[in-house]
């Protein structure tokens, strides 16, 4: 019986079309983000005040977890002039 079925599924599958798939931005009937492409010249974002502040906030809070201190941070941020900033 097995060996039967076995032929028939053979036969069958000599003819299958496999169907389409979906294009690759729509899973599911969900639609996936496209990535936006990056400008390769943009220049990099200063990370010195982040990098500066964390470690003090560190030495001052040791008890405080990385969310914490990066709320911590984006306070301190807001508060700079933006003369400073630039």
């Amino acid at each position: 019986m097995a060996e039967k079925d076995r032929t028939r599924n053979d036969s069958e599958m000599q003819n299958d079309v496999p169907p389409k798939m979906p294009p690759k931005e729509v899973v599911l009937g969900r639609e996936k983000r496209r990535k936006q492409i990056k400008d390769p010249n943009v220049p990099k974002r200063s990370l010195t005040f982040c990098n500066d502040e964390r470690t003090k906030l560190r030495a001052l809070y040791p008890e405080y977890r990385v969310g914490d201190i990066a709320k911590k941070l984006r306070k301190k941020w807001s508060e700079i002039k933006p003369e400073i900033k630039n």
